[in-house]
């Protein structure tokens, strides 16, 4: 019976997937005792592990042969795994050749039962940064197995040698030519807070476009002994960190050879004191010649004149003397020119003052610039919005667009001031008059006294549908700072405010400038009565919507100082702006789209990640916005795992993975996502 049914299981076996067979397999293993799992010595045999310790099975020669492709700090991380690495690793044949490289020879012949010696005197060399190049090694020690050469040989590589050396020194006397016919001082502002070594070195790689500079100065705080480079003080100790010695040594690869003058200017005192210590440490980092100011007084410099080493003069180099004395002198001709002009139409500019149209000109110009702009908005984002509404394709509901563009509508309906000062300008006179005109426009206020009841409802409206429709903050971004509009649809809103200041200021000019006498002085005295009570209207209005929002300012305060993020040693790092993509469809093993879904805001501190939801809100008369923050989460930097993402058709784009999700973030330029992530990798 229990062969027949073993058969039987069998043949059931033969007939099931891979998976089946695979859940058959694990659930008969479940149900063994360890007794019955004689299977595995079995499995041992016939299929033999493969994770085996190389250097218990390779003789010993061979694992030395693959240990001697490890680099010096490899080499230490593979003698901390056990103590037979440990003695593999520190094997005079794997040092010796790095020390030898460098021209590090040791004073003594180790003894037979002696091993490690050649480690440790790398070690001490890397400490006191004694380096040579192979060829200053070769100058001072010689060629190791040198062989010997006949005449003839020789003869031809002293030959080979001379052209060699022509043809760089040609090549210098070129490069020398190119840089003084080109030479200029190329300023790099960077923030000092919340930058990194890394991005700043990518700053000045994108800076310089692979094009060599004849030195380097460097601007920053300090005293006479360390230099506060971004956030990190360089000093005797901290030079030697991977990062920092990395940032000298890449910032010196874009300098000429030190045979064309090539130096290091640094504008902190430290050949004052016991700062040239650093200096010399610098020095032989970058192998360029390190000069900075030898006076102090106080914590500040006491002479600009005096600075160690070379003949050059570092502020005149690097503060234009020449640029400023130029500057100087056009100024002085400039001047010169302007007293002429004065002289020959000073008479002109006067008889022009007395009449009307020399005043109505800057009016007309003005109010065609104003009028302008307002029917930009119609043409940039109303009608296109109307437009899609008709066809069946609406971005916004027609109660949403009568909601925003219905009170520019109604000015641009009612305004015909701009027609009627240029109808009446048409007319050339003594006697010509616009203050009839002036004060019909004042007649007109009605509407623009609508316009700012309804202001802040508008911008509301705009913030809500920009955050809660897609495709209407994608229109925005297609037509927001376009060469029609030059601005963002909530500033061009701000316009009709802003116009009641230059009208009053326009027409007090035109008043002050009219003869008591003239029928405009009447007219343009009762437009400015109006327009002065009128702009007591719009201050009380402006001060309800300060109160207002210094209310939603208290409450954000509150908001910010939860306990939740007042933990013991925790500080913000940096903050960063970002867009929130999501991928359209999942099945796509590489996308190449992706579509923005929200905004975020990013706040890294030293310990954790926090991501909120940004929300921009435009605050009513003013230029600016208010931005709040909604908590979405908190990720620790312990298990934080960053991701970049190659530029396709979306640009800086990184991802941010925890253990249970993940999130796609872009910045909306490259520098920004080059800091942040240089800040981030540096945090975790």
């Amino acid at each position: 019976l229990f062969q027949e049914r073993t058969t039987l299981i069998l043949h059931w076996f033969d007939l099931w997937t891979d998976n089946q067979r695979k859940q058959f397999i694990h659930d008969i293993l479940r149900r063994c005792s360890r007794s019955q799992l004689f299977t595995r010595d079995w499995f041992m045999d016939a299929f033999p592990s493969t994770n085996m310790d190389f250097t218990s099975v390779l003789p010993r020669f061979l694992s030395l042969y693959i240990l001697s492709f490890l680099n010096p700090r490899e080499l230490c991380i593979v003698s901390q795994v056990c103590w037979h690495w440990k003695f593999l690793a520190e094997q005079d044949c794997l040092w010796a050749p790095k020390c030898i490289k460098r021209g590090w020879f040791l004073p003594f012949t180790p003894t037979d039962l002696e091993y490690g010696a050649w480690k440790r005197h790398y070690i001490v060399c890397v400490s006191s940064l004694d380096y040579l190049t192979p060829r200053e090694a070769a100058d001072i020690y010689g060629t190791l197995n040198d062989p010997i050469q006949d005449k003839e040989e020789l003869e031809e590589r002293r030959k080979e040698r001379w052209i060699r050396q022509c043809i760089r020194e040609k090549a210098a006397e070129h490069k020398l030519l190119l840089s003084a016919a080109r030479s200029a001082v190329v300023p790099l502002l960077y923030d000092h807070r919340g930058s990194t070594l890394e991005a700043l070195l990518f700053r000045v790689e994108r800076l310089l476009q692979g094009v060599m500079v004849q030195s380097v100065a460097v601007l920053a705080e300090g005293d006479a002994e360390e230099l506060d480079l971004l956030q990190c003080r360089v000093t005797q100790k901290s030079v030697l960190r991977p990062d920092v010695r990395q940032f000298w040594e890449r910032l010196a690869g874009w300098v000429s050879p030190p045979t064309q003058g090539a130096s290091l200017f640094i504008f902190t005192p430290l050949a004052a004191s016991t700062g040239t210590e650093l200096m010399v440490k610098l020095s032989t980092l970058t192998g360029l010649t390190v000069c900075a100011p030898t006076g102090l007084a106080t914590g500040s410099y006491q002479q600009l004149s005096e600075w160690s080493g070379g003949a050059e003069f570092p502020p005149r180099l690097y503060f234009g003397e020449a640029e400023l004395l130029s500057w100087a002198r056009q100024a002085e001709r400039l001047e010169e020119t302007l007293d002429t002009i004065r002289v020959q139409l000073g008479p002109q500019l006067k008889a022009l003052s007395q009449e009307i149209r020399g005043r109505a000109i800057e009016l007309l110009h003005s109010e065609k610039v104003y009028i302008r702009l307002l029917q930009a908005i119609v043409w940039v984002y109303f009608g296109p919005l109307k437009a899609a509404l008709d066809s069946n394709r609406a971005i916004l509901s027609s109660s949403k667009l009568l909601t925003i563009f219905s009170p520019v509508l109604e000015i641009l309906e009612i305004n015909v001031f701009l027609e009627e000062l240029m109808a009446r300008l048409q007319d050339q006179g003594p006697v010509q008059h616009v203050g009839d005109v002036c004060l019909k426009l004042c007649s007109k206020l009605r509407a623009y006294t609508n316009f700012f009841n309804n202001y802040p409802t508008v911008l509301r409206t705009i913030d809500r549908c920009r955050e809660m429709i897609p495709t209407f903050r994608a229109f925005l971004r297609r037509h927001d700072r376009t060469l029609a509009t030059s601005m963002l649809l909530q500033e061009l809103l701000l316009l009709p405010s802003s116009r009641i200041e230059e009208y009053l200021t326009l027409f007090q000019a035109a008043f002050l400038h009219t003869a008591p006498e003239h029928p405009d002085s009447s007219h343009l005295s009762s437009v400015l009565e109006v327009l002065r009570s009128y702009r007591v209207f719009l201050r009380k209005q402006l001060k309800q919507h300060a109160d207002g929002d210094s209310k939603i300012l208290e409450t954000q305060r509150m908001i910010q100082s939860c306990p939740s993020l007042q933990e013991g040693n925790r500080r913000l790092i940096t903050s960063q702006e970002a867009a929130l993509l999501s991928i359209p469809d999942y099945d796509i093993a590489a996308p190449l789209v992706y579509e923005q879904v929200d905004d975020l805001g990013l706040f890294l501190f030293n310990d954790a990640l926090v991501l909120t939801r940004r929300s921009v809100a435009h605050l009513p008369f003013w230029h600016g916005c208010k931005t709040s923050h909604t908590f979405l989460a908190s990720v620790a930097l312990r298990v934080l795992t960053l991701r970049d993402i190659t530029d396709t058709k979306v640009k800086n784009a990184f991802v941010l993975e925890s253990p249970k999700r993940q999130w796609i973030c872009a910045t909306d330029t490259e520098e920004e996502k080059v800091s942040w992530l240089s800040a981030l990798q540096g945090a975790v």
